[in-house]
């Protein structure tokens, strides 16, 4: 309610048109349409990455039958391993923290 009260103070038929006033979409109603759009173009992709996930714990767990939110990060890094033979853990010593860091800051300049 006090969204929506921010919002109408402010000249904006609600909140979604407030915050994305300043955004390249310009409105509440666009945003929406921007984020069903995109939601469809992904679907497909997204269920095949779903499914590469599950068959990946099914070499471990040969019964699973969903990926629960917290196997997703581990069951990635063994597909980069399996089937790109890429390994975070080696990748990682060629972005050491402090460079990175440093790389981020510069970038919002």
């Amino acid at each position: 309610m006090l969204r929506a009260e921010k919002a109408k103070l402010l000249g904006f038929k609600d909140w979604a048109d407030y915050q994305s006033d300043d955004k390249m979409l310009r409105g509440g109603k666009a945003a929406a349409a921007f984020i069903e759009r995109i939601t469809k173009l992904a679907a497909k992709r997204a269920k095949r990455d779903y499914s590469e996930l599950l068959a990946q714990l099914k070499k471990t767990e040969p019964k699973a039958t969903a990926v629960g939110d917290w196997q997703k990060a581990w069951l990635e890094d063994q597909l980069k391993k399996s089937v790109y033979a890429v390994d975070s853990a080696e990748v990682r010593q060629y972005f050491p923290y402090d460079r990175v860091l440093a790389g981020c800051s510069r970038s919002r300049r």
